[in-house]
């Protein structure tokens, strides 16, 4: 188990029980994390959100974009129709995101430097032949 892996399994176990969740003695890697979101996937309602009160709506399945803020910070940007859209900031550590087909993104690696960036056709970029 990673030193990442072992953190999110004491911030699971730390959270449930703050939620009064029981994980069986025996969990194992991962056991608590399913535990965990086996309660919490399907939340709604009003929660408190620091000191202020949220209306908490789950984010399992929805389609948006990663965009870059004029702050130079990202946030995650859902459409709900051609005309308007809805920016979240984005304050999960370690959101598990899959690049579509369509998105025309590409992966560049220089030396030891890697980049998440448009295609380079979108770029313009020349071929090195």
């Amino acid at each position: 188990m990673t030193i990442a892996n072992e953190y999110f399994e004491l911030f699971c176990r730390v959270n449930m029980e703050k939620m009064k969740l029981k994980p069986s003695p025996d969990a194992g890697e991962g056991r608590v994390r399913e535990h965990l979101m086996s309660h919490t996937t399907k939340v709604k309602g009003k929660y408190w959100y620091g000191k202020q009160i949220a209306e908490i709506t789950p984010a399992d399945g929805v389609k948006g974009t990663i965009i870059r803020t004029f702050d130079g910070g990202y946030a995650f940007r859902v459409y709900h129709d051609q005309n308007t859209f809805t920016d979240y900031d984005i304050r999960h550590d370690d959101l598990n995101v899959t690049i579509v087909a369509d998105t025309l993104a590409a992966f560049y690696t220089i030396g030891e430097h890697h980049v998440l960036d448009h295609s380079p056709q979108v770029l313009g970029l020349k071929k090195v032949e």
